[in-house]
Protein backbone atom coordinates (compact mmCIF):
# COMPACT_ATOMS: atom_id res chain seq x y z
CA UNK A 1 0.00 0.00 0.00
CA UNK A 2 1.17 3.81 -0.80
CA UNK A 3 -0.28 7.06 -0.78
CA UNK A 4 -2.67 7.92 -3.34
CA UNK A 5 -2.45 11.14 -5.21
CA UNK A 6 -5.08 12.30 -7.91
CA UNK A 7 -3.83 15.05 -10.61
CA UNK A 8 -6.54 17.14 -11.83
CA UNK A 9 -5.75 19.21 -15.38
CA UNK A 10 -5.99 22.58 -15.70
CA UNK A 11 -8.41 24.83 -17.99
CA UNK A 12 -8.69 23.36 -21.15
CA UNK A 13 -6.53 20.62 -20.29
CA UNK A 14 -8.28 17.85 -20.52
CA UNK A 15 -8.81 15.57 -23.80
CA UNK A 16 -12.55 15.65 -25.18
CA UNK A 17 -13.91 13.11 -27.55
CA UNK A 18 -17.33 12.76 -28.77
CA UNK A 19 -17.89 8.93 -29.36
CA UNK A 20 -14.15 7.31 -30.20
CA UNK A 21 -13.82 10.66 -31.99
CA UNK A 22 -11.16 12.63 -30.19
CA UNK A 23 -12.29 16.27 -31.59
CA UNK A 24 -10.09 18.65 -28.36
CA UNK A 25 -6.58 19.09 -28.83
CA UNK A 26 -6.92 17.27 -32.45
CA UNK A 27 -5.67 19.87 -34.64
CA UNK A 28 -6.99 18.40 -38.15
CA UNK A 29 -10.41 17.74 -36.22
CA UNK A 30 -11.09 21.40 -35.06
CA UNK A 31 -9.50 22.76 -38.71
CA UNK A 32 -12.51 21.08 -40.53
CA UNK A 33 -15.31 22.71 -37.86
CA UNK A 34 -14.47 20.52 -35.16
CA UNK A 35 -15.82 22.94 -32.42
CA UNK A 36 -19.14 22.57 -33.16
CA UNK A 37 -19.34 19.17 -32.06
CA UNK A 38 -18.38 20.49 -28.40
CA UNK A 39 -21.20 22.75 -28.31
CA UNK A 40 -22.72 22.89 -24.58
CA UNK A 41 -26.15 21.41 -25.86
CA UNK A 42 -23.58 18.34 -27.28
CA UNK A 43 -24.37 15.17 -26.29
CA UNK A 44 -21.68 11.93 -25.63
CA UNK A 45 -18.63 14.01 -25.44
CA UNK A 46 -16.46 12.18 -23.09
CA UNK A 47 -13.21 13.51 -21.09
CA UNK A 48 -10.75 11.27 -21.77
CA UNK A 49 -7.72 12.07 -20.42
CA UNK A 50 -4.91 14.95 -19.19
CA UNK A 51 -3.41 16.63 -22.38
CA UNK A 52 -0.14 13.96 -22.56
CA UNK A 53 2.11 16.88 -23.06
CA UNK A 54 0.92 18.89 -20.21
CA UNK A 55 0.99 16.50 -17.33
CA UNK A 56 2.28 13.24 -18.49
CA UNK A 57 6.04 13.55 -16.99
CA UNK A 58 4.67 14.79 -13.77
CA UNK A 59 2.25 11.60 -13.78
CA UNK A 60 5.13 9.09 -14.31
CA UNK A 61 7.44 11.06 -11.68
CA UNK A 62 4.92 10.84 -9.23
CA UNK A 63 3.96 6.99 -9.91
CA UNK A 64 7.78 6.16 -8.32
CA UNK A 65 6.27 7.40 -5.13
CA UNK A 66 2.42 7.26 -4.89
CA UNK A 67 -0.48 5.37 -6.84
CA UNK A 68 -1.69 8.13 -9.42
CA UNK A 69 -5.18 8.73 -10.59
CA UNK A 70 -5.47 11.34 -13.13
CA UNK A 71 -8.61 12.94 -13.04
CA UNK A 72 -9.93 14.36 -16.46
CA UNK A 73 -12.62 16.35 -16.44
CA UNK A 74 -14.93 17.65 -18.96
CA UNK A 75 -14.25 21.36 -18.37
CA UNK A 76 -17.08 22.64 -20.82
CA UNK A 77 -19.30 22.08 -17.62
CA UNK A 78 -20.22 23.66 -14.55
CA UNK A 79 -18.02 23.32 -11.94
CA UNK A 80 -20.57 22.12 -9.34
CA UNK A 81 -21.03 19.21 -12.04
CA UNK A 82 -17.75 18.42 -11.84
CA UNK A 83 -16.80 19.02 -8.22
CA UNK A 84 -20.09 16.00 -7.44
CA UNK A 85 -18.43 13.91 -10.07
CA UNK A 86 -14.91 14.21 -8.35
CA UNK A 87 -16.37 14.23 -4.71
CA UNK A 88 -17.99 10.43 -5.42
CA UNK A 89 -14.29 9.31 -6.99
CA UNK A 90 -12.92 10.89 -4.22
CA UNK A 91 -15.02 9.14 -1.44
CA UNK A 92 -14.38 5.79 -3.26
CA UNK A 93 -10.61 6.24 -2.80
CA UNK A 94 -10.66 7.59 1.06
CA UNK A 95 -13.10 4.80 1.91
CA UNK A 96 -10.46 2.50 0.33
CA UNK A 97 -7.26 4.24 1.91
CA UNK A 98 -8.92 3.86 5.00
CA UNK A 99 -8.66 0.31 5.10
CA UNK A 100 -5.07 0.15 4.86
CA UNK A 101 -4.09 3.97 6.91
CA UNK A 102 -2.43 5.40 3.94
CA UNK A 103 -3.12 9.21 2.77
CA UNK A 104 -5.46 10.54 -0.05
CA UNK A 105 -3.66 13.47 -1.58
CA UNK A 106 -4.09 16.25 -4.69
CA UNK A 107 -2.36 18.41 -7.13
CA UNK A 108 -4.81 20.52 -8.79
CA UNK A 109 -3.50 22.68 -11.97
CA UNK A 110 -5.46 25.89 -12.35
CA UNK A 111 -9.29 25.37 -12.74
CA UNK A 112 -8.69 21.57 -11.22
CA UNK A 113 -8.03 23.20 -8.15
CA UNK A 114 -10.99 24.89 -7.93
CA UNK A 115 -13.16 22.06 -8.96
CA UNK A 116 -11.82 20.70 -5.83
CA UNK A 117 -12.61 23.93 -3.58
CA UNK A 118 -16.01 23.65 -4.78
CA UNK A 119 -16.43 20.28 -3.23
CA UNK A 120 -15.04 20.93 -0.09
CA UNK A 121 -17.69 23.90 -0.17
CA UNK A 122 -20.57 21.71 -1.04
CA UNK A 123 -22.15 19.83 2.54
CA UNK A 124 -21.36 15.95 1.03
CA UNK A 125 -18.13 17.07 -0.73
CA UNK A 126 -17.10 18.96 3.10
CA UNK A 127 -17.56 15.25 4.82
CA UNK A 128 -15.57 13.87 2.12
CA UNK A 129 -12.58 16.08 2.51
CA UNK A 130 -12.92 16.31 5.95
CA UNK A 131 -12.23 12.20 6.05
CA UNK A 132 -9.49 12.72 3.96
CA UNK A 133 -7.81 15.01 6.23
CA UNK A 134 -8.11 12.83 9.19
CA UNK A 135 -4.68 11.30 7.96
CA UNK A 136 -1.82 13.43 8.93
CA UNK A 137 -0.38 12.84 5.29
CA UNK A 138 -3.30 14.51 3.56
CA UNK A 139 -2.38 17.38 1.54
CA UNK A 140 -3.88 19.52 -1.61
CA UNK A 141 -1.80 21.39 -3.96
CA UNK A 142 -3.24 24.15 -6.25
CA UNK A 143 -0.48 25.00 -8.70
CA UNK A 144 -1.66 28.59 -10.07
CA UNK A 145 -5.21 28.24 -9.46
CA UNK A 146 -7.60 31.82 -10.28
CA UNK A 147 -8.88 31.73 -7.15
CA UNK A 148 -11.24 34.73 -8.08
CA UNK A 149 -10.99 34.56 -11.33
CA UNK A 150 -9.13 34.99 -14.48
CA UNK A 151 -9.00 38.42 -16.39
CA UNK A 152 -7.31 36.66 -19.48
CA UNK A 153 -10.98 34.99 -19.57
CA UNK A 154 -12.16 38.00 -20.24
CA UNK A 155 -10.15 38.98 -22.95
CA UNK A 156 -11.03 35.57 -24.56
CA UNK A 157 -14.08 35.80 -24.62
CA UNK A 158 -13.49 38.91 -26.63
CA UNK A 159 -11.55 37.82 -29.11
CA UNK A 160 -8.05 38.89 -27.54
CA UNK A 161 -6.03 35.22 -26.90
CA UNK A 162 -3.77 33.58 -28.63
CA UNK A 163 -5.84 30.53 -28.92
CA UNK A 164 -9.28 32.17 -30.07
CA UNK A 165 -7.02 33.46 -32.61
CA UNK A 166 -4.96 30.63 -33.27
CA UNK A 167 -8.46 28.51 -33.42
CA UNK A 168 -9.50 30.94 -35.73
CA UNK A 169 -7.16 31.00 -38.19
CA UNK A 170 -6.78 26.98 -38.07
CA UNK A 171 -10.81 26.75 -38.72
CA UNK A 172 -11.66 26.83 -42.63
CA UNK A 173 -15.67 26.31 -41.67
CA UNK A 174 -16.56 28.86 -39.24
CA UNK A 175 -15.42 32.71 -38.27
CA UNK A 176 -13.84 34.07 -35.18
CA UNK A 177 -17.57 34.70 -34.32
CA UNK A 178 -19.14 31.93 -34.88
CA UNK A 179 -16.20 30.46 -32.20
CA UNK A 180 -16.43 32.64 -30.08
CA UNK A 181 -20.20 32.14 -30.06
CA UNK A 182 -19.61 28.40 -28.64
CA UNK A 183 -16.64 28.84 -26.29
CA UNK A 184 -18.90 31.67 -24.37
CA UNK A 185 -21.61 29.31 -23.66
CA UNK A 186 -19.61 26.84 -21.75
CA UNK A 187 -20.28 27.40 -18.57
CA UNK A 188 -16.80 26.18 -16.75
CA UNK A 189 -15.53 29.08 -18.83
CA UNK A 190 -17.68 31.89 -17.39
CA UNK A 191 -17.43 30.64 -14.21
CA UNK A 192 -13.35 31.42 -14.49
CA UNK A 193 -14.58 35.02 -14.93
CA UNK A 194 -12.75 37.31 -12.45
CA UNK A 195 -14.99 38.74 -9.28
CA UNK A 196 -12.34 41.64 -9.01
CA UNK A 197 -11.73 44.83 -11.44
CA UNK A 198 -12.95 48.22 -12.75
CA UNK A 199 -15.91 46.11 -14.37
CA UNK A 200 -18.50 43.60 -13.29
CA UNK A 201 -18.35 41.15 -16.09
CA UNK A 202 -20.84 39.03 -13.87
CA UNK A 203 -23.72 41.56 -15.96
CA UNK A 204 -24.35 41.02 -19.28
CA UNK A 205 -24.84 45.04 -19.94
CA UNK A 206 -21.54 45.27 -19.52
CA UNK A 207 -20.29 43.26 -22.25
CA UNK A 208 -22.83 45.09 -23.77
CA UNK A 209 -21.38 48.10 -23.53
CA UNK A 210 -17.67 46.25 -23.87
CA UNK A 211 -18.83 45.23 -27.12
CA UNK A 212 -20.39 48.34 -28.36
CA UNK A 213 -17.15 50.15 -27.79
CA UNK A 214 -15.07 47.40 -29.58
CA UNK A 215 -17.04 47.64 -32.71
CA UNK A 216 -15.06 50.25 -33.91
CA UNK A 217 -11.60 47.99 -33.46
CA UNK A 218 -13.46 44.73 -35.29
CA UNK A 219 -14.48 47.25 -38.37
CA UNK A 220 -10.95 48.72 -38.86
CA UNK A 221 -9.69 45.42 -39.66
CA UNK A 222 -10.83 45.37 -42.73
CA UNK A 223 -11.40 49.27 -43.27
CA UNK A 224 -14.46 51.23 -44.31
CA UNK A 225 -15.13 48.15 -47.12
CA UNK A 226 -16.62 46.45 -44.29
CA UNK A 227 -20.24 48.09 -42.74
CA UNK A 228 -20.01 46.39 -39.36
CA UNK A 229 -17.62 43.91 -37.70
CA UNK A 230 -20.62 41.26 -37.67
CA UNK A 231 -20.76 41.57 -41.32
CA UNK A 232 -16.31 40.24 -40.99
CA UNK A 233 -17.22 37.14 -38.70
CA UNK A 234 -15.53 38.86 -36.23
CA UNK A 235 -18.10 40.62 -33.86
CA UNK A 236 -17.87 38.74 -30.22
CA UNK A 237 -20.92 37.48 -28.99
CA UNK A 238 -22.69 38.69 -25.38
CA UNK A 239 -22.57 35.89 -22.79
CA UNK A 240 -26.00 34.58 -21.97
CA UNK A 241 -27.42 36.64 -18.73
CA UNK A 242 -28.75 33.45 -17.17
CA UNK A 243 -25.11 31.76 -17.37
CA UNK A 244 -23.94 34.68 -16.24
CA UNK A 245 -25.83 34.48 -13.33
CA UNK A 246 -25.33 31.13 -12.59
CA UNK A 247 -21.47 31.60 -12.53
CA UNK A 248 -21.93 34.45 -9.91
CA UNK A 249 -23.65 32.08 -7.67
CA UNK A 250 -20.21 29.68 -8.03
CA UNK A 251 -18.14 32.57 -7.25
CA UNK A 252 -19.58 33.05 -4.09
CA UNK A 253 -19.42 29.77 -3.58
CA UNK A 254 -16.26 29.60 -3.94
CA UNK A 255 -15.16 32.32 -1.73
CA UNK A 256 -17.42 30.83 1.31
CA UNK A 257 -14.78 27.58 0.68
CA UNK A 258 -12.81 27.42 3.68
CA UNK A 259 -8.72 27.08 3.38
CA UNK A 260 -7.17 24.77 5.72
CA UNK A 261 -3.48 25.99 5.75
CA UNK A 262 -2.54 23.19 7.64
CA UNK A 263 -3.27 20.76 4.55
CA UNK A 264 -3.30 23.17 1.49
CA UNK A 265 -0.38 24.80 -0.30
CA UNK A 266 -0.61 26.80 -3.23
CA UNK A 267 2.97 27.17 -5.96
CA UNK A 268 2.52 30.53 -8.23
CA UNK A 269 4.30 30.91 -11.59
CA UNK A 270 5.85 33.92 -12.62
CA UNK A 271 5.24 35.53 -16.41
CA UNK A 272 6.37 39.24 -17.86
CA UNK A 273 2.66 40.06 -18.41
CA UNK A 274 -0.61 38.28 -16.71
CA UNK A 275 -4.03 40.31 -17.08
CA UNK A 276 -4.90 42.02 -13.85
CA UNK A 277 -7.98 44.13 -15.17
CA UNK A 278 -10.33 45.52 -18.25
CA UNK A 279 -11.75 49.14 -18.16
CA UNK A 280 -13.94 51.16 -20.76
CA UNK A 281 -11.73 54.23 -21.15
CA UNK A 282 -13.60 56.38 -23.07
CA UNK A 283 -10.40 58.96 -23.38
CA UNK A 284 -8.89 56.57 -25.80
CA UNK A 285 -9.36 56.78 -29.80
CA UNK A 286 -12.65 54.56 -30.81
CA UNK A 287 -10.32 51.92 -31.75
CA UNK A 288 -8.43 51.62 -28.71
CA UNK A 289 -11.12 51.77 -25.90
CA UNK A 290 -10.96 48.59 -25.10
CA UNK A 291 -7.94 48.33 -22.33
CA UNK A 292 -6.42 45.65 -20.66
CA UNK A 293 -4.12 46.12 -17.98
CA UNK A 294 -1.45 43.46 -17.13
CA UNK A 295 1.11 43.15 -14.14
CA UNK A 296 4.69 41.53 -14.07
CA UNK A 297 3.69 39.89 -10.80
CA UNK A 298 1.54 37.06 -12.01
CA UNK A 299 2.33 33.65 -14.10
CA UNK A 300 0.57 35.04 -17.22
CA UNK A 301 -3.25 33.77 -16.39
CA UNK A 302 -2.91 34.43 -12.83
CA UNK A 303 -2.24 37.42 -10.53
CA UNK A 304 -0.15 36.43 -7.19
CA UNK A 305 -2.56 39.02 -5.26
CA UNK A 306 -5.72 37.44 -6.72
CA UNK A 307 -4.92 33.47 -7.05
CA UNK A 308 -2.95 33.22 -3.85
CA UNK A 309 -5.75 32.98 -0.98
CA UNK A 310 -4.48 34.62 2.18
CA UNK A 311 -5.11 32.33 4.60
CA UNK A 312 -1.75 30.62 2.24
CA UNK A 313 0.55 33.53 2.07
CA UNK A 314 3.43 31.41 4.17
CA UNK A 315 2.23 28.32 2.99
CA UNK A 316 2.64 29.64 -1.08
CA UNK A 317 6.04 28.70 -3.19
CA UNK A 318 7.10 30.71 -6.32
CA UNK A 319 8.75 29.27 -9.28
CA UNK A 320 10.01 30.95 -12.52
CA UNK A 321 7.77 29.16 -14.71
CA UNK A 322 4.65 30.22 -16.68
CA UNK A 323 1.07 29.10 -15.85
CA UNK A 324 0.68 26.31 -18.14
CA UNK A 325 4.59 24.91 -17.33
CA UNK A 326 3.95 24.34 -13.61
CA UNK A 327 2.73 20.90 -14.08
CA UNK A 328 5.01 20.10 -16.60
CA UNK A 329 8.85 21.11 -15.32
CA UNK A 330 10.57 18.44 -14.33
CA UNK A 331 13.18 20.39 -12.17
CA UNK A 332 10.34 21.51 -9.87
CA UNK A 333 8.92 17.77 -9.14
CA UNK A 334 11.31 16.57 -6.22
CA UNK A 335 9.97 19.85 -4.69
CA UNK A 336 6.18 19.15 -4.98
CA UNK A 337 7.01 15.64 -3.83
CA UNK A 338 8.75 17.22 -0.83
CA UNK A 339 4.92 19.12 -0.50
CA UNK A 340 3.07 16.42 -1.00
CA UNK A 341 5.26 14.08 1.72
CA UNK A 342 6.27 16.60 4.29
CA UNK A 343 4.13 19.84 3.75
CA UNK A 344 7.23 21.90 2.85
CA UNK A 345 10.47 22.16 0.95
CA UNK A 346 13.69 23.98 0.66
CA UNK A 347 14.14 23.12 -3.15
CA UNK A 348 11.41 25.61 -4.20
CA UNK A 349 11.45 29.12 -2.63
CA UNK A 350 8.89 31.52 -0.82
CA UNK A 351 10.43 34.28 -2.55
CA UNK A 352 8.95 35.62 -5.34
CA UNK A 353 11.21 35.46 -8.76
CA UNK A 354 12.15 39.13 -10.09
CA UNK A 355 13.84 40.10 -13.16
CA UNK A 356 15.61 43.18 -13.65
CA UNK A 357 13.92 46.20 -15.65
CA UNK A 358 10.14 44.98 -14.81
CA UNK A 359 7.16 47.37 -13.90
CA UNK A 360 6.06 47.48 -10.79
CA UNK A 361 2.69 49.12 -11.48
CA UNK A 362 -0.11 48.12 -13.98
CA UNK A 363 0.55 48.65 -17.87
CA UNK A 364 -1.38 48.24 -20.86
CA UNK A 365 -1.02 44.39 -22.02
CA UNK A 366 0.45 44.23 -25.60
CA UNK A 367 -1.81 43.02 -28.08
CA UNK A 368 -1.44 39.40 -29.37
CA UNK A 369 -0.07 38.54 -33.05
CA UNK A 370 0.31 35.45 -34.65
CA UNK A 371 3.38 35.28 -36.56
CA UNK A 372 2.90 31.42 -38.58
CA UNK A 373 0.24 29.10 -39.30
CA UNK A 374 -0.41 27.57 -35.74
CA UNK A 375 1.11 24.02 -34.68
CA UNK A 376 -0.61 21.41 -32.35
CA UNK A 377 2.27 22.10 -30.03
CA UNK A 378 1.37 25.59 -30.56
CA UNK A 379 -2.16 25.01 -30.00
CA UNK A 380 -1.76 23.04 -26.95
CA UNK A 381 0.94 25.58 -25.43
CA UNK A 382 -2.14 28.45 -25.91
CA UNK A 383 -4.83 26.60 -24.12
CA UNK A 384 -2.68 25.78 -21.43
CA UNK A 385 -0.88 28.87 -20.98
CA UNK A 386 2.53 27.58 -21.71
CA UNK A 387 5.34 29.59 -22.96
CA UNK A 388 5.44 28.66 -26.53
CA UNK A 389 9.39 28.63 -26.67
CA UNK A 390 10.99 27.49 -23.64
CA UNK A 391 14.45 29.44 -22.80
CA UNK A 392 17.17 26.90 -21.91
CA UNK A 393 19.06 28.03 -19.16
CA UNK A 394 22.19 26.69 -17.62
CA UNK A 395 21.41 25.57 -14.02
CA UNK A 396 22.07 28.51 -11.27
CA UNK A 397 24.94 27.02 -9.00
CA UNK A 398 23.40 27.46 -5.83
CA UNK A 399 25.76 29.67 -2.41
CA UNK A 400 25.71 27.25 0.36
CA UNK A 401 24.69 28.48 3.47
CA UNK A 402 25.68 27.05 7.01
CA UNK A 403 24.75 27.75 10.39
CA UNK A 404 27.40 27.32 12.89
CA UNK A 405 27.74 28.03 16.70
CA UNK A 406 30.97 28.79 18.38
CA UNK A 407 33.42 31.01 19.18
CA UNK A 408 34.51 34.28 16.82
CA UNK A 409 37.96 33.38 17.53
CA UNK A 410 37.84 29.86 15.57
CA UNK A 411 36.40 31.25 12.29
CA UNK A 412 38.19 30.18 9.81
CA UNK A 413 36.56 33.41 7.18
CA UNK A 414 36.10 36.96 7.59
CA UNK A 415 33.54 37.64 9.70
CA UNK A 416 30.65 39.37 8.12
CA UNK A 417 29.02 42.13 11.19
CA UNK A 418 26.55 45.60 10.61
CA UNK A 419 27.02 48.65 11.20
CA UNK A 420 24.14 51.38 12.03
CA UNK A 421 24.95 54.87 11.39
CA UNK A 422 26.07 56.97 14.91
CA UNK A 423 26.52 53.34 16.29
CA UNK A 424 29.75 52.32 18.41
CA UNK A 425 32.25 49.78 18.06
CA UNK A 426 30.69 47.18 20.85
CA UNK A 427 29.94 43.11 21.26
CA UNK A 428 31.31 41.17 18.37
CA UNK A 429 32.61 44.27 16.29
CA UNK A 430 34.81 45.20 19.14
CA UNK A 431 35.99 41.61 19.48
CA UNK A 432 37.12 42.12 15.72
CA UNK A 433 38.69 45.43 16.52
CA UNK A 434 41.35 43.67 18.80
CA UNK A 435 41.99 40.99 16.41
CA UNK A 436 42.85 43.27 14.01
CA UNK A 437 45.10 45.47 16.66
CA UNK A 438 42.84 47.97 16.80
CA UNK A 439 42.07 48.45 12.89
CA UNK A 440 38.41 49.00 13.06
CA UNK A 441 38.58 51.73 15.53
CA UNK A 442 41.44 53.36 13.70
CA UNK A 443 39.04 53.61 10.67
CA UNK A 444 36.40 55.29 12.78
CA UNK A 445 38.34 57.84 13.83
CA UNK A 446 39.56 58.69 10.55
CA UNK A 447 35.67 59.16 9.03
CA UNK A 448 36.13 55.82 6.83
CA UNK A 449 33.86 53.57 8.83
CA UNK A 450 30.82 51.89 6.82
CA UNK A 451 27.63 52.77 8.35
CA UNK A 452 25.37 53.74 5.43
CA UNK A 453 23.50 51.61 3.67
CA UNK A 454 25.32 49.91 0.65
CA UNK A 455 28.47 50.88 2.30
CA UNK A 456 31.17 48.32 3.53
CA UNK A 457 34.74 47.76 4.41
CA UNK A 458 36.98 44.45 4.43
CA UNK A 459 39.82 44.46 6.43
CA UNK A 460 41.86 41.53 6.42
CA UNK A 461 44.68 40.58 8.96
CA UNK A 462 48.05 40.58 7.75
CA UNK A 463 49.24 37.86 10.03
CA UNK A 464 51.47 40.17 11.97
CA UNK A 465 48.43 41.41 14.33
CA UNK A 466 48.82 38.42 16.54
CA UNK A 467 51.66 35.74 17.57
CA UNK A 468 50.60 32.38 17.49
CA UNK A 469 47.20 31.94 15.42
CA UNK A 470 45.98 34.72 13.42
CA UNK A 471 41.94 36.19 12.96
CA UNK A 472 41.43 35.82 9.26
CA UNK A 473 39.51 39.57 9.85
CA UNK A 474 36.32 41.23 9.34
CA UNK A 475 33.70 42.49 6.73
CA UNK A 476 31.63 45.86 8.22
CA UNK A 477 28.69 46.17 6.62
CA UNK A 478 26.83 49.48 6.54
CA UNK A 479 22.97 49.06 7.96
CA UNK A 480 21.76 52.61 7.70
CA UNK A 481 19.48 54.30 10.51
CA UNK A 482 18.24 51.93 13.00
CA UNK A 483 14.54 50.95 12.59
CA UNK A 484 14.91 51.84 8.52
CA UNK A 485 16.39 48.40 7.61
CA UNK A 486 14.17 46.63 4.90
CA UNK A 487 14.68 43.33 3.63
CA UNK A 488 15.91 44.68 0.13
CA UNK A 489 17.93 47.09 1.78
CA UNK A 490 19.61 44.21 3.99
CA UNK A 491 19.99 42.43 0.53
CA UNK A 492 21.37 45.24 -1.67
CA UNK A 493 24.19 46.37 1.47
CA UNK A 494 25.07 42.14 1.62
CA UNK A 495 25.40 42.01 -1.85
CA UNK A 496 27.63 45.16 -2.39
CA UNK A 497 29.71 43.93 0.38
CA UNK A 498 30.15 40.34 -0.33
CA UNK A 499 31.30 41.76 -4.25
CA UNK A 500 33.75 44.21 -2.66
CA UNK A 501 35.06 41.24 -0.58
CA UNK A 502 34.98 38.91 -3.82
CA UNK A 503 37.13 41.56 -5.47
Amino acid sequence: PQPVVYVLPGTMGSQLRVGKDRVWLDKLDLAFGGLKKLKYTAKNVVADQPIGSGYKDLIRYLANSHTVKPFAYDWRKSLIELAERFRKDLEETVTAQEAVGEPVRIVAHSMGGLVVRVMIAMEEGKKVWDRMCRHPGARFIMLGTPNEGSHAITGMLMGRDPLVRMLDLLDITNSQSTLLGIISRFDGVLQLLPHTGSLDVYQAETWKSLLEHDRDRARGLFGDKVATSKTAGIEWPVPDAAQLAEAFKVQQLLQASPIDPQRMLYVAGRADATPCDVSIDLSAPAKRRIRIDATSFGDGRVPWDTGIPEALKHQTYYVDIEHGDLANTPETFDGLVDLLNAGATTKLSHVPPVRRGVSVVPFELPEVRLEMYPSEKDLIASALGSARVKKETPPIRKVRVTMVHGNLSRASSPVAVGHYEGDTIVSAEAYLDRQLNGRLRERQCLGLYPDKLNTSAVVLNDGDCHEGRTHPGAIVVGLGMVGELTPGGLTSTMTDALVNYAL
